[in-house]
């Protein structure tokens, strides 16, 4: 009889059976030699199980992943194409199979690829490999859109193989650029009630030295036309400061109905004295 042996550890025993006589050391020798065969095919039964089992763990991730997952050859052919990255750049896996990476690129990035790759398979060095970055890729559509991406290297039967992972920042990129703008338009309020606020104080200013003046002058005076038409001008700009102030979140926006034939006499009568052709 000889053990079946994996890793040290017994599983069982192999004997001779069925000769007439007695068994030799030749058939020791033989039963020896099985059993050494047998643990081998055991072992190598053992480890191919693992490597279907890791396989199908694998194809199950690169399946169901939210990201594009896409493996490429030394040449830069797509060895690999999950579901992800058909609905990011709409070509199906048979499409993308054997097809240069460069078909998800902007066409000005083709060369900068090809130097990368060579510049990695000759010293190793790579400004991409091992870190995040952000860059455009293109759809089968022609369209840009933001990406970042991800880029590890590996070795299958001493040939070097790349895999990127790929994620669209599209919207991400777009809420940035919203939250900029709403940072831009407080920025503005801000800015606008401060002039609201400065700009007030003068035409309080304005309007009550035209307040004192008619007060020293009679309601005969030529003058007091004019003098009457600056606090009427100083209180529609005022109102403008309202408004100035309501867009800043300082003030409240009043919706009122208004009179167009009364709005333009006001008007007319402000730009009077700087237009006096007007009266003609």
């Amino acid at each position: 009889m000889a053990p079946l042996k994996i890793n040290g550890q017994s599983l069982g025993l192999i004997a001779p059976a069925n000769k007439e006589g007695e068994f030799d050391d030749g058939d020791s020798m033989i039963t020896a030699a099985l059993a050494e065969l047998a643990s081998i095919a055991l072992i190598n039964s053992r480890y191919n199980r693992q490597i279907r089992k890791n396989e199908e763990q694998f194809a199950s991730v690169i399946k169901t992943a939210n990201d594009a997952i896409i493996c490429i050859d030394a040449r830069g052919s797509v060895t690999t194409w999950n579901r992800k990255a058909q609905e990011m750049f709409g070509y199906t896996e048979r499409e993308s199979l054997g097809q240069n990476i460069t078909m998800i690129m902007p066409e000005r990035f083709h060369q900068t690829h090809a130097i990368g790759i060579g510049r990695h398979q000759a010293a190793g060095q790579s400004r991409l490999i091992g870190k995040t970055v952000e860059m455009p890729a293109a759809g089968k559509n022609g369209a840009e859109f933001p990406v970042e991406l991800t880029k590890a290297p590996w070795e299958a039967d001493g040939q070097r193989q790349y895999t990127a992972i790929i994620r669209d920042i599209s919207d991400r990129k777009r809420m940035v650029e919203q939250i900029r703008k709403t940072q831009k338009l407080e920025s503005l309020g801000i800015l606008a009630g401060g002039i609201a606020h400065d700009f007030n104080n003068f035409l309080m200013g304005i309007m009550g030295s035209a307040g004192l003046a008619k007060m020293k002058i009679t309601t005969e005076s030529p003058v007091m036309k004019n003098l009457n038409q600056i606090e009427a001008t100083a209180g529609k700009a005022s109102e403008l400061t309202n408004q100035m102030l309501a867009y800043s979140g300082k003030g409240r926006f009043t919706i009122q109905p208004v009179n167009i034939s009364t709005l333009i006499k006001e008007m007319f009568t402000s730009w009077e004295p700087l237009f006096p052709t007007m009266r003609s």
